[in-house]
């Protein structure tokens, strides 16, 4: 199988365990698609559904959507935020919390190239841009946050993370990053991307809280060669980044 060149470099989310207990909760949170027929892709495939949830002490809530923007208070006796712009390729979360809570947004994005003829591989890089913080006043056991933001094409992923573990009278952890993994295009078949943000805290006393926004956008196409997203989104840049670019965030 030809690798792509920027293979080598992927990375993986990072895994921390906040509190005793945190891989049940984890485990818990499996998260179901939406029923019905979602809208066809740039190419006519058809794109699954995004997904928000939330788990506080009432329960769990899993929100289903095929919008193309999103945006949406959730309360339960914690806060959060979640929204997304499918035409902006943007997605933010915001949430504050006191105990246990978790909160996840996964948009799942078709992308597709065009200015080529179909059935033209293409090779490229998604790239996330990522900033927010997270903190915490917490002086027990089970203090923890967690916060962080993924993009995922296929079996490659990538992360960006502000968490925290242990108690922390009020630090606050910056979350900036660039996470990026290769994704491969054959012009006319749509690709699935994932864009994945997370905040989730532990049983332990004190406030918490976390922001994290996120913009994706397809760098080092070729002259000529645009990306487009499921809501006929154009995810370029404006100043196409060149390959010595592209590599140079490898470096």
């Amino acid at each position: 199988m030809r690798r792509h060149p920027l293979a080598r470099a992927r990375a993986r989310p990072t895994r921390v365990a906040l509190f005793p207990g945190a891989p049940v909760l984890l485990a818990a949170l499996a998260l179901v698609w939406a029923p019905g027929a979602p809208p066809a892709a740039a190419g006519g495939w058809p794109c699954a559904a995004s997904r928000v949830h939330h788990r506080g002490y009432s329960g769990a809530v899993t929100v289903p959507t095929y919008a193309v923007t999103y945006d949406t208070t959730i309360a339960d006796t914690h806060a959060a935020r979640l929204t997304f712009d499918r035409v902006a390729g943007r997605a933010t979360l915001s949430a504050a919390s006191g105990g246990v809570f978790w909160v996840e947004l996964r948009v799942l994005e078709c992308l597709d190239v065009v200015g080529v003829p179909t059935g033209t591989p293409v090779d490229a890089v998604l790239q996330l841009e990522v900033e927010g913080w997270s903190t915490q006043n917490c002086g027990g056991s089970g203090c923890g946050v967690l916060l962080d933001a993924t993009v995922a094409v296929g079996a490659d992923s990538a992360s960006a993370n502000a968490t925290q573990q242990g108690p922390a009278g009020g630090r606050v952890v910056p979350l900036v990053g660039t996470p990026a993994v290769p994704i491969h295009f054959v012009a006319g078949a749509p690709v699935t991307a994932h864009v994945v943000l997370r905040y989730g805290t532990g049983p332990g006393g004190g406030g918490a809280q976390g922001v994290a926004a996120g913009t994706w956008r397809v760098i080092g196409l070729r002259d000529g060669v645009r990306a487009v997203g499921s809501a006929g989104s154009d995810l370029t840049p404006v100043r196409p980044a060149t390959w010595g670019r592209v590599k140079a965030l490898y470096r």
